[in-house]
């Protein structure tokens, strides 16, 4: 007895999906060369560009896949496969804001220390991002210009932090429905665990993504000496990713009785699959291309490690001592 189970989202390739998956996957693979840059280059390195680095991988992976699954016009996907292609649908934009996250994360303590950041000159990033150059009569001015936004910069580092951690909860969720998704195309019993983890990990991700969004918001409008255009552009960026997170919410409820099928409900019609490419696909790749495309530790204040302020932080104190004993 035939039953029906969640429609794999993107539907299954035929051979009307051959042409757009090869012009998506040369898409991404423009964008390798400026992974190898943003690696290579010390002066644009930095591990807040790791998300949509992965992201491109994956979907240069996956899209070379689904371009030879298409050609080979076999209408079946096999069961590692089906898992793997599942799960990195579902956690493609969930990647990009946690890694948008990172980003605002460094502006938003950047902006604590605006008042000292001209007496401080970066030293030499290729070699040791802790390395810094205070002029000796400044360093009262900048431990004072530290000192006085602590409490503010440790809120926000609190609060991003927390935010980081919880996007664990929608990758977890997000592997363990795609690990059950073959399953429940075999198994009436697993449709129902199925259906479960796709909504729980949609709306987490989402819920996630509108948290992230509103501190956004909130550090364009409210925070006192942020650098407002980068905000603002994540903010954008955030509402593209929006796009996906509804399309994905929206499709859920699809159910289909044959991964093969053209009915209604399969996501498997050419109407399905232009709106999985222009509405899931076109948006992540628009996040990827702009977040590789500029300088993220001239753009967005990144140091090699995320927060390039720590080690100013930590190395003041000896500073101002060799300061005092040098003169």
């Amino acid at each position: 007895m035939s039953f029906k189970f969640p429609a794999p989202i993107g539907g299954t390739p035929f051979t009307f999906d051959f042409a757009p998956s090869v012009v998506f996957t040369v898409a991404w693979a423009l964008l390798v060369p400026l992974v190898a840059w943003r690696i290579i280059s010390p002066k644009s390195r930095t591990c807040v560009s790791a998300n949509p680095m992965a992201l491109v991988l994956e979907r240069l992976i996956i899209l070379s896949l689904r371009s030879s699954e298409a050609h080979m016009n076999t209408g079946h996907i096999s069961h590692n496969l089906n898992i793997f292609i599942q799960t990195t649908y579902s956690l493609g934009f969930v990647n990009l804001t946690s890694g948008i996250l990172g980003l605002l994360r460094n502006l938003l303590v950047s902006a604590t220390l605006s008042s000292v950041s001209d007496n401080v000159t970066a030293g030499p990033i290729a070699k040791d991002d802790s390395e810094s150059t205070i002029a000796p009569e400044s360093t009262s001015t900048i431990e004072a210009g530290i000192a006085e936004r602590a409490g503010e910069r440790m809120w926000y580092r609190r609060i991003t932090n927390s935010l980081i951690v919880a996007f664990l909860l929608p990758l977890s969720l997000g592997i363990a429905a795609g690990v059950v998704f073959p399953k429940a195309e075999r198994n009436v019993h697993m449709v129902d665990t199925e259906r479960s983890l796709r909504y729980i990990t949609g709306a987490i991700s989402y819920l996630l993504l509108l948290l992230v969004q509103g501190l956004t918001l909130y550090a364009a409008v409210a925070v006192r000496g942020i650098a407002r255009t980068p905000v603002w552009t994540l903010f954008i960026l955030l509402s593209l990713l929006n796009i996906v997170a509804i399309y994905r919410l929206v499709v859920m409820r699809s159910m289909t009785d044959s991964a093969t099928s053209l009915a209604a409900g399969s996501l498997n019609t050419r109407t399905s699959k232009i709106l999985f490419y222009v509405l899931h696909l076109v948006p992540e790749w628009l996040v990827a291309a702009f977040l590789l495309g500029v300088n993220a530790r001239e753009f967005y204040r990144a140091g090699l490690w995320g927060d390039q302020i720590k080690p100013l932080e930590k190395g003041l104190v000896p500073a101002k001592t060799e300061a005092e004993t040098s003169r």
